[in-house]
């Protein structure tokens, strides 16, 4: 991940007339071996370029979505850190009106990604326990927390909200459960999800 938001696949726009430059460039060569050359390479290295696309899946928001289908209660919480996981995995809940879903850093729902100042946003936030109305201490319903370490523009900030809710369950006499690990070399867009569970009376 890099340190914007801008991703290679947001240049998809822009294919067709690059491709359409590529081959208009070739016609300057007036060699017509040069043009083959060049252009077999250029295909290879498209070719090599885009392997990736063919073994990577778009996102590991299915299996996400399943195990909370499965798993969460009415009334649990869904949290997602960054909230750029939400609206993949909000697609694929069953019913999400029975939980209670909120996003870092805006504390908003999970359909939609407010992208406006949102470096800002980001910025101004540490930690969702206490600032993204996260409820600690509640020990009726779990709290599900979908997220991803280092992403763009976030260093270490869901590590650091991981960490605050592990700290809180434990300290409640309960403790966190990984139940869906991010895989990196499998999904474009990879995702863990983590359990946390309080006791008390």
């Amino acid at each position: 991940m890099t340190s914007s938001a801008f991703s290679s696949r947001y240049a998809a726009v822009v294919f067709l007339p690059f491709l359409l430059l590529v081959a208009l460039g070739t016609t300057t060569l007036l060699n017509p071996r040069t043009r083959v050359i060049v252009v077999a390479l250029a295909v290879a290295a498209g070719l090599v370029s885009s392997a990736q696309n063919v073994t990577t899946q778009r996102t590991q928001a299915g299996q996400v979505a399943a195990a909370i289908n499965a798993e969460a209660k009415p009334g649990d919480i869904i949290a997602f850190c960054p909230d750029q996981l939400g609206p993949a995995v909000y697609r694929q809940i069953e019913d999400p009106s029975q939980y209670d879903m909120i996003t870092f850093p805006r504390r908003t729902a999970p359909q939609i990604v407010d992208w406006v100042d949102y470096a800002k946003t980001v910025g101004l936030r540490t930690q969702c326990v206490r600032r993204c109305g996260v409820p600690a201490g509640r020990t009726d319903r779990h709290i599900w927390l979908v997220w991803y370490p280092m992403y763009q523009t976030y260093q270490t900030k869901c590590e650091t909200i991981a960490s605050d809710l592990l700290a809180a369950a434990t300290k409640a006499g309960g403790g966190g459960r990984n139940v869906v690990t991010g895989h990196d070399a499998l999904f474009y867009e990879p995702m863990s999800l983590t359990e946390y569970a309080t006791s008390g009376p």
